[in-house]
């Protein structure tokens, strides 16, 4: 660096192309940064498009490996169904005869008792309702369910009937309620004390035998649907020779399991090298441009350094005029206007071109 005391202008010349220098090395880093963060960018992309290229392949192979092993386990899984559809209907159908079968006896015992209910109504010359259920439950009860659908019969009869004919006529009062109330008492009253008349009085022996059996027909009734729970609630299938049935369900959980153990390795395997093997024929594929923008990148990153650093050194030498000429003065136009100023001989040192800027 040229002494300023002995020769101004040549310090001020060495001071603003120094400046330059520096000014000139700015605007290239500056360029080479920009430069470095598009190659940057676009080494990013390139990265993230090769990532989204590799989980698509992969998902896409994977996602094949498990349609074809789900196509497998669908179709056994609808071969279990129908099969344990056909032995459900297999066993249905056993249960429905061995229900035939062993009420059979019940059965027949209820026919001949209807028969011969028959005949004992038709013998005591009784209206043929005198054979029905219904009639014993209303006149004659003796289960607790006979006497129970005579208290439902009555109710209906007595009190919901009445207080639907309330409701179906318009303007009632009072007394036309009680009217009503009273006319269903005595027509159904009536009717109930009429047919009591023509079988209970008329021949108590013939209802008393019919009641007997019909008796008996309910106890039979009441046996079957016991046995008819029974057999349904039974557990054991020996009964019903549903083995061949057995035997191929368990067949095919077998090629169940085996096709899930299957696909369980497969999986695996994909896992451990086919993926490693799809992701490393991508990245192949993409070497040389991904090498190229690497090299672009760190080519770039490792100039900016030098040249971060070459600023740094010139920095430091500016920082040696500057003490000289003012840090404020350190421009290229007021370093032109300086060494003018002593070229003209205005300014005889650079502290007076210095002052004189300042004033001006």
């Amino acid at each position: 660096m040229t002494d300023p005391k002995t020769s101004p202008g040549q310090f001020l010349m060495e001071a603003s192309e120094a400046y330059d220098k520096r000014k000139l090395h700015q605007l290239e880093l500056q360029k080479l940064k920009d430069e470095n963060l598009r190659f940057s960018r676009e080494l990013e992309k390139l990265r993230a498009s090769i990532d989204k290229e590799k989980n698509g392949v992969i998902d896409r192979r994977r996602g094949d490996i498990e349609a074809e092993y789900e196509k497998q386990l669908r179709s056994l899984d609808n071969s279990i169904r129908e099969l344990t559809e056909k032995r459900k209907k297999a066993r249905d159908l056993g249960v429905k005869n061995r229900i035939k079968s062993e009420t059979a006896e019940l059965y027949s015992a209820n026919e001949e008792r209807a028969r011969e209910l028959k005949r004992t109504i038709s013998d005591s010359k009784l209206p043929a309702y005198s054979r029905s259920r219904l009639y014993y439950a209303l006149f004659m009860p003796r289960s607790p369910r006979e006497f129970l659908v005579a208290i439902l019969c009555f109710a209906v009869v007595f009190i919901l009937l009445p207080l639907i004919l309330m409701l179906a006529i318009p303007g009632e009062g009072p007394l036309e309620s009680i009217l009503i109330y009273v006319a269903v008492i005595i027509i159904f009253g009536g009717i109930y004390i009429k047919t009591l008349h023509r079988t209970r009085l008329r021949d108590p022996e013939g209802v008393r035998k019919g009641r007997e059996l019909v008796s008996q027909l309910n106890e039979n009734d009441k046996h079957i649907r016991r046995m008819k729970r029974s057999i349904k609630r039974d557990k054991d299938d020996r009964l019903y020779d549903l083995s061949s049935y057995d035997d191929e369900l368990t067949k095919l959980a077998d090629q169940k399991k085996q096709v899930e153990d299957k696909r369980t390795e497969a999986l695996a395997s994909f896992d451990a090298v086919t993926r490693n093997v799809l992701s490393d024929e991508i990245n192949e594929k993409h070497k040389s441009e991904l090498e190229k923008l690497s090299i672009d990148v760190s080519d770039r990153s490792g100039r900016i350094a030098t040249m971060e650093k070459e600023l740094s050194e010139e920095d430091m030498a500016l920082s040696q005029y500057a003490q000289f000429i003012g840090s404020e003065n350190m421009d290229h136009e007021k370093l032109q206007t300086m060494l003018n100023l002593i070229r003209s001989g205005e300014a005889a040192t650079v502290g007076e071109a210095a002052e004189k800027i300042k004033k001006r």
